[in-house]
């Protein structure tokens, strides 16, 4: 009858300090790995937003030789939802609307489209555009004549509304 008492409280469970350091481990792991996973994770999306703003900028590329040439009557726009079947700024009357991912900028990235005011009617955006803006989730700025990604992982909107007709100042 003693054997069975003994055998009995062995299998009682955990005790109180064996929980505790478990559970200090699991703390200790926790601290460690959260951050670096959230690392991994600002890093998945930055390198996700490069990858959309060079594939935008290489449809726009295209666009340019067929623009160039006159082998296209639409706009940019239109000939990026003509190929993609998605439309880019749905919003050009309102630049800083949270719908509109892509900018096409000056100097110190003053937006001219979208951007619906002050523009001449023959002003031409593919000969005055030097970079691009596209938001994804975050910003990224790209060289529309190389298409290298200046910046990414822009937390903070560069972008200014503005255009000064075509000038070259920003």
């Amino acid at each position: 009858m003693v054997c069975k008492l003994k055998v009995l409280k062995k299998n009682r469970g955990f005790t109180l300090t064996e929980l505790i350091i478990v559970i200090a481990i699991i703390g200790v792991l926790s601290a460690i790995l959260i951050p670096a996973i959230t690392d991994y994770v600002r890093d998945a999306k930055i390198s996700s937003d490069e990858q959309e703003a060079r594939a935008i900028y290489n449809i726009y590329n295209n666009y340019k030789l067929e623009y160039e040439h006159d082998l296209t009557a639409n706009n940019f726009f239109e000939y990026y939802e003509e190929i993609t079947g998605e439309k880019l700024v749905p919003v050009p009357k309102d630049p800083k609307n949270p719908k509109n991912k892509f900018w096409f900028c000056k100097k110190n990235y003053i937006c001219l489209y979208p951007h619906s005011q002050g523009l001449p009617e023959d002003f031409d955006l593919m000969k005055v555009t030097e970079y691009f803006v596209y938001k994804g989730h975050y910003y990224t700025v790209i060289d529309a004549e190389t298409g290298e990604i200046i910046e990414s992982g822009i937390t903070d909107d560069p972008v200014i509304v503005g255009g000064s007709g075509g000038s070259n100042e920003g």
